[in-house]
């Protein structure tokens, strides 16, 4: 029997919730599903209400069927007031199809491939300036090497002043104390925190955008390849649509690319650390294969993904788990109940050989899926297979302390002490 209205769910007030899911995301999931089933509601303060979704039959009504049923964009800039409506990440309909249809080429991993090398050099400079014999958090360094591979080969700055200059401001934009996801996410309808927030990443943004404008003025000043890369691609484009959105388009490719790439990272380096016979075969393939490189990277998204959810909003009436939930229902498909973390035996524990023999778990949504998965997932295997093995080649990562738990910051699951280890540099070969 379909029931009308809203599932049920926790009553705790809105804070509480948020509070509880920002501290053990994994183990509120849980709780509240093994209580309520596979959809339930969470009411959050600063989000609002949000059904949960674990349902099977569920994701592919959600996630790969008719996108016009379920808006990608609205979600996320729900999530994410940062996101700015007119890019590919927080459009919808039309407008995300063009602007998805001009990212893709640039973005697939044919292509993304040929940048390996300077990846990893990209890498090797960073992991150069890492503290060596004592203890530091892995996640805002790797955040850093992340947002520079973004910025030197996918944006393609080549100029180092030019490129340092915008990753700074980049990263007091999206990593301050005060607009960081590490800490809330900026709500101009937060109160009086939400619209301080929200003046100091405004204020940050109008930096990043004159950057940005720059470069495209020196990209156009020059002859370039058309489509070589974002900026040459979206410099094609400004013509048609303008460079306010071109603009919007980079900005939001910075805010919602980069953080789960770092995010990504920081596991695979914080997992490895504490599996060093993982890490003796990956340096064993090391110009080979790379099979256990592959697996390593498959079996950290599928146990620790980066991100908490896929998130849509409804256009349209939806019967979900037996639920009929109304068009402007906010629905998060909850990627750690899809990958049955916690609930199923063994599930987070790391074997990345799983992957090899034929004995990898069922359904896996790292990136979402359906016309709105990631655009940024060519990227994340491309710059992990580049990054990992160089790291691991320089430094003996060991884990500093116990297994770190996974805590929610913004929409991101990061190690709830940034991924603490100890770095000691290795002989050379």
């Amino acid at each position: 029997m379909t029931r009308r209205g809203l599932p049920p769910g926790p009553s705790a007030p809105p804070i509480v919730q948020a509070l509880r899911l920002s501290r053990d995301p994994l183990g509120t999931l849980v709780e509240a599903r093994e209580r309520y089933g596979d959809v339930f509601t969470l009411r959050l303060s600063r989000v609002g209400t949000a059904v949960v979704v674990a349902a099977p039959d569920a994701l592919d009504v959600l996630l790969q069927g008719d996108p016009q049923i379920a808006h990608a964009g609205a979600a996320r800039r729900r999530l994410l007031p940062v996101l700015p409506p007119g890019s590919a990440l927080g459009a919808d309909a039309a407008a995300h199809r063009a602007a998805r249809a001009r990212l893709l080429p640039v973005l697939a991993q044919s292509h993304l491939e040929a940048s390996s090398a300077d990846i990893a050099d990209v890498a090797r400079e960073h992991v150069a300036r890492w503290p060596l014999g004592r203890p530091f958090a892995l996640l805002p360094r790797v955040r850093a090497l992340a947002l520079a591979v973004f910025v030197r080969e996918v944006l393609a700055v080549r100029e180092r002043h030019r490129a340092a200059a915008l990753e700074r401001v980049v990263l007091r934009m999206m990593w301050s104390p005060l607009v960081a996801p590490g800490v809330w996410v900026p709500d101009p309808h937060g109160g009086p925190i939400g619209r301080l927030e929200w003046s100091v990443f405004r204020a940050l943004r109008r930096r990043v955008d004159r950057l940005l404008r720059e470069e495209l003025q020196r990209r156009r000043a020059r002859s370039a390849v058309a489509g070589a890369d974002i900026l040459a691609t979206l410099v094609d484009a400004g013509g048609e649509v303008g460079d306010e959105v071109v603009v919007d388009e980079l900005v939001g490719l910075l805010i919602a690319a980069v953080e789960p790439i770092g995010v990504g990272l920081t596991w695979m380096l914080e997992r490895l650390a504490r599996h060093p016979a993982v890490v003796d075969r990956i340096l064993d393939e090391r110009g080979g294969e790379d099979r256990m490189t592959r697996a390593a990277i498959l079996e950290t998204l599928h146990t620790r993904p980066a991100i908490v959810d896929a998130a849509r909003e409804l256009t349209t009436s939806v019967e979900v788990g037996g639920h009929e939930l109304a068009p402007g229902t906010s629905v998060i498909v909850a990627i750690p109940l899809v990958h049955g973390l916690l609930s199923t035996p063994g599930a987070q524990s790391f074997r990345p050989q799983r992957w090899l023999t034929g004995e990898a778990p069922g359904r896996s949504l790292p990136f979402g899926g359906g016309e709105r998965a990631c655009l940024g997932a060519a990227l994340t295997i491309v710059e992990a297979r580049a990054v990992v093995p160089t790291v691991l080649a320089r430094v003996l990562l060991a884990a500093a302390g116990a297994p770190e738990r996974v805590a929610l910051r913004g929409t991101a699951l990061v190690p709830h002490r940034g991924g603490r280890v100890v770095a000691t540099q290795r002989a050379a070969p």
